[in-house]
């Protein structure tokens, strides 16, 4: 009986003690210190125009700025649509619709955020001196597109600006 007792007793105290270190790590968790980083990347990278695939970058930004050479854009050739930058990969399923995409369209380089284009020109224009670079920017209140460098045609014409 003695020893039943004894048994019982380790049991009752064990139990004490991994209760009371349970309790005081619980009260102590949010007060643990929190490391946290951005993600960030950057491209070109080693100043080569290669595709770059960022598995670890999260399917949603919070801000997204967008800078991109005119001449970028001479190595797309061919008809129909040649893609220059995605946020997406081009089997996904319906990624026109859920990503950015800067793309050749026939003779036009488009910026294209989910189906909606946001700025035109013409490769002519781009491929020209005078267009600098691409910049975009999307925002949780924004999108905006620019093809610096370049003026908004007349009423009719595709604009090289917003």
């Amino acid at each position: 009986m003695t020893q039943t007792r004894a048994t019982y007793r380790t049991a009752r105290l064990v139990a004490v003690l991994a209760g009371l270190l349970g309790a005081a790590l619980a009260i102590l968790t949010p007060l643990l210190p929190v490391k946290q980083t951005t993600a960030q990347l950057n491209w070109p990278q080693n100043s080569t125009l290669n595709s770059v695939t960022a598995p670890l970058i999260g399917y949603v930004a919070t801000d997204l700025n967008i800078s991109v050479p005119c001449r970028a854009a001479a190595g797309l050739t061919g008809g129909g649509k040649t893609v220059l930058l995605s946020t997406v990969p081009k089997q996904a399923p319906k990624a026109v619709d859920r990503g950015l995409l800067i793309q050749r369209a026939n003779n036009d380089l488009v910026v294209v955020v989910r189906n909606t284009p946001v700025v035109v020109a013409p490769m002519s224009q781009v491929l020209s001196p005078a267009c600098e670079k691409l910049t975009f920017g999307a925002h949780a209140d924004k999108v905006t597109g620019e093809f610096v460098g370049l003026k908004q045609g007349l009423e009719g014409e595709k604009p090289g600006a917003p």
